[in-house]
């Protein structure tokens, strides 16, 4: 046996796929228009199969194969199990979740002292709450293991303290599904998504439980939720009739005591999860409907269908892309064309009713935002100290109440924007940061207020946009030392629904530096507008967007130089655009970007 690190091979425990049949377990002149979709759709997902231990196996092969059994969860870990001592297994409870590697990557020591020490990269950590995030690219990490004979054969006796399972990123992607749970706004009647990731097998059950479960913690003050009411599942198991696909959920009996609000808000939030429900495995049947009961007789709840089938059904709305026309500007023109999932630019022409007009926006303003109507147009003055709002064609000029400016985002027919209210002292951080709201409805009387980001602390933001449902609000955060980050709160409202705060956010895990600006691609992918660290000698790296889900991994593509803004209409990583310096907009296209003639800036209504 050598001395030192060796890279195991994977002899005889590599992981097998097996196929699932019956397994169970742009031009420079004219219209835009997409030469070659990008296909997002994955591949093809196989199940896999870990095989049990065989005499002769050294102490690294005996933990190599330990870790790549992870990946089978059946009988609660029964395969990894076995490369085990009987103490060690006995005592052994494994966390929820995983630690998510690089493929074929682990580097396993020649045992010392009784332990074998094992490094591999961490992509990605899955936590206890089935959300997924993405770790420092290529950073290794080690782990030890003791290693006893038993019957003259190596076993694993003893784990790393709070050991999670480790399992491949191409394996996850196999044995895990992400899942869009859907929890209840607080202040109004829309569903607002989160993605967690779940095995499976026993899917039904996982997904009844996370709507039960609380929100994610930065989520929270702006959703209802059941948690609230304490309720839960009476039978820890969601069956679903394979002849009716409808999902039998029943309660504890606090369901039937919560407000009638709550119950109904539970009916849509489970309707909308579990019928949303998909998996890689086809042997898991699809939900059309769900029954809430509770000891057996039905939930009840006002106005409640005989068989709901939708959100809709219950009186909420799933939350999603405006699906309005983009507003493209040329000079002082503003014009409405068409934007949709199967490709950026679709000619020119409205949807709908009636449109409202456009105004005529004059050099002195640029950064355009809209409403969803689009009959709330707003921008910013050139010196970034002035915001001018035109409601259909009469501008309104929001008396000053900051400078720096951030491109505004509509929620309704508020506008939100960043900015300093304070001139910064020679060589102090920034002063006075904060966000403001302008109530566009408000005519010659608009003025703006500012919100409570108590966290902001002596960091800037640098940009912020409202998800479509307005719920959630993505910011770029600049630190007093200059780094900066993407982070996603809540956004909190008064009982009017007018916002009065940001919640406290999460950080997103991007993979890119020097980030300027970010867009919802869609309810639940961020796209980041930013640059790789800068080559010696140089003082910008290149420019790349991060296509960044709410749970999962980024992923990176590359972006026209000099581009300052990222805008989506929401439906999709295929509908990004980009503006750059040189007052030219860019939309992705295939494997790459063409620029839209006659664009010098764009806006996409309602956000």
């Amino acid at each position: 046996m050598r001395v030192g690190a060796v890279r195991v091979r994977w002899l005889w425990a590599l992981l097998l796929p097996v196929t699932l049949t019956g397994c169970a377990g742009l031009p420079t002149s004219g219209a835009v228009h997409a030469e070659q979709p990008i296909n997002n759709a994955a591949a093809p997902h196989v199940d896999v199969q870990v095989l049990g231990p065989v005499d002769g196996q050294s102490p690294q092969d005996v933990v190599n194969s330990f870790l790549l059994a992870g990946v089978s969860l059946d009988d609660d870990y029964g395969v990894a199990r076995q490369y085990m001592t009987a103490t060690a297994s006995a005592k052994w409870q494994p966390a929820e979740g995983a630690i998510i590697t690089g493929a074929g990557d682990f580097r396993v020591a020649a045992p010392k002292s009784g332990r074998v020490v094992v490094s591999a990269v961490q992509q990605a950590v899955l936590d206890t709450t089935g959300h997924v995030s993405a770790r420092v690219p290529g950073v290794r990490f080690n782990a030890s293991f003791g290693v006893t004979k038993v019957r003259g054969q190596w076993r694993v006796s003893s784990l790393p303290t709070g050991f999670r399972p480790w399992i491949s990123d191409a394996n996850f992607q196999q044995v895990f599904t992400a899942q869009r749970i859907y929890y209840p706004s607080a202040s109004s009647r829309v569903l607002v998504p989160d993605v967690q990731w779940y095995p499976s097998a026993g899917l039904a059950t996982a997904v009844a439980r996370a709507v039960l479960a609380a929100p994610p913690p930065w989520l929270r003050g702006v959703l209802r939720t059941p948690s609230q009411s304490h309720i839960g599942l009476a039978i820890n198991a969601v069956p679903v009739d394979p002849n009716t696909n409808v999902a039998s959920i029943d309660l504890t009996a606090s369901a039937q005591r919560a407000d009638a609000a709550t119950r109904t808000a539970l009916w849509a939030a489970m309707t909308a999860s579990l019928t949303a429900m998909t998996s890689n495995l086809a042997v898991v049947p699809s939900v059309t409907r769900v029954e809430l009961t509770v000891r057996g007789n039905r939930l009840a709840a006002p106005h409640l269908p005989a068989q709901p089938m939708s959100a809709a059904d219950l009186g909420y709305q799933v939350a999603s892309s405006p699906n309005a026309a983009l507003i493209i500007r040329n000079g002082s023109v503003l014009t409405r064309q068409r934007s949709d999932a199967s490709g950026p630019l679709r000619g020119s022409g409205d949807t709908g009713a009636t449109p409202a007009r456009l105004p005529v926006v004059g050099s002195k303003f640029y950064d355009l935002s809209a409403d969803a109507s689009g009959g709330a147009v707003a921008a910013l003055s050139t010196d970034r100290r002035s915001l001018g709002v035109w409601v259909g064609r009469t501008l309104h000029t929001v008396p000053t109440f900051a400078g720096n400016l951030t491109r505004p985002t509509f929620t309704g027919t508020t506008a939100l924007l960043a900015g300093i209210s304070g001139t910064p002292r020679r060589g102090t951080a920034a002063s006075g940061a904060g966000v403001w709201a302008a109530d566009t409805t408000a005519g010659s009387r608009i003025g703006a207020r500012r919100l409570s980001v108590p966290w902001l602390g002596r960091s800037v933001l640098l940009a912020l946009k409202v998800s479509a449902e307005g719920a959630r609000v993505a910011m770029v955060v600049q630190d007093d030392e200059g780094r900066t980050s993407v982070r996603v709160a809540g956004l909190l409202r008064d009982a009017r629904g007018a916002p009065t705060a940001i919640g406290t956010p999460v950080v997103m895990p991007v993979g890119i530096a020097s980030i300027s600006d970010v867009a919802w691609l869609d309810d639940a992918t961020l796209g980041v507008l930013g640059a790789t660290a800068p080559a010696k000698g140089r003082a910008r790296g290149a420019d790349q967007i991060a296509l960044v889900p709410l749970s999962g991994q980024p992923e990176i593509v590359g972006a026209p130089s000099g581009v300052q803004n990222v805008v989506s209409g929401g439906s999709g990583p295929d509908d990004i655009y980009v503006l750059d310096h040189r007052g030219s907009v860019w939309t992705r296209q295939g494997a790459g970007w063409a620029r839209i003639p006659g664009a010098d800036d764009l806006a996409a209504p309602g956000t």
